[in-house]
């Protein structure tokens, strides 16, 4: 019975983790954290439900609470390498660059492949070098320009960004390419059925015709269905992950972007 109890519990608390889930995806981020709560009163064990909460905390702009959640993750399973984004994500936001470096540093100890670290890595290094450019022009009270490292990090991101946008197009090219083809197969297939079964049939075969079987013609097509539609799951695949990435690319221009006019100097003023 005890069993069946906990049982009971672990998928009542995934359920609480599946309406969260379906509120954050809706931006209703105040509702998420509420059902995460709820998950986590029923199995306080489970690193993702911290780390979901974490998420929202953070959109919410209750950043100590989104750290110790990111902390708990880390805690609970050290080798979960979101929990240290979770957490350092929290001290950027807090303005902790020092505390998010550190951490950043220990995830990448755990997965030296994590994107989002070093992404967020990236984003603490350009903060941090634009206020010490803009504290040093303060300080010799001069209007030097913007910084040449984060207008040349500009550069190569724009250039990053077009090359992603390009691929992202090329994609989509060959998508509208294979949905031709499987349109062609699928209407050769409707004409074919509807012929009458002693029709001849002829398949190409490099620049000859060559007498087929309806069963091998039809056995065929079939395949080349499954290829195209193995080709097309596989576009959007990388479709996906190109806007994903150009999504990305996006928001650290911006972020860069930012930086710059912060460092454009100000009038003087008499």
């Amino acid at each position: 019975i005890q069993n069946t109890t906990m049982a009971d519990k672990l998928a009542q608390a995934e359920a609480k983790k599946a309406e969260g889930n379906a509120a954050f995806a809706k931006k209703e981020y105040e509702t998420a954290i509420g059902f995460y709560n709820e998950a986590i009163a029923l199995d306080a064990s489970n690193h993702l439900y911290y780390s979901n909460r974490s998420i929202c905390l953070a959109e919410t702009k209750k950043f100590e609470e989104a750290k110790a959640d990111g902390a708990m993750c880390i805690k609970i399973d050290p080798t979960f390498v979101k929990g240290y984004h979770r957490k350092a994500n929290a001290e950027y936001l807090m303005g902790d660059y020092d505390g998010a470096t550190a951490t950043i540093r220990a995830g990448l100890k755990v997965d030296a492949t994590m994107g989002d670290l070093k992404k967020l890595l990236q984003k603490i290094k350009a903060k941090k070098s634009s206020e010490l450019t803009a504290a040093k022009r303060r300080a010799a009270g001069n209007n030097a320009g913007p910084d040449q490292a984060l207008q040349h990090e500009l550069t190569e991101l724009s250039e990053q960004y077009n090359a992603t946008n390009t691929d992202l197009m090329e994609v989509k090219a060959k998508l509208e390419a294979v949905a031709r083809e499987m349109r062609r197969n699928d209407l050769t297939r409707d004409e074919i059925t509807a012929l009458p079964e002693e029709t001849p049939l002829y398949r190409a075969v490099g620049k000859m015709f060559m007498r087929s079987e309806r069963p091998a013609v039809s056995t065929f097509l079939n395949d080349q269905l499954a290829a195209e539609e193995k080709k097309k799951q596989d576009l959007l695949a990388r479709q996906t992950y190109l806007q994903r990435r150009l999504q990305s690319q996006e928001a650290n221009l911006k972020d860069l972007m930012a930086n710059l006019m912060a460092q454009q100097p100000q009038p003087v003023t008499a």
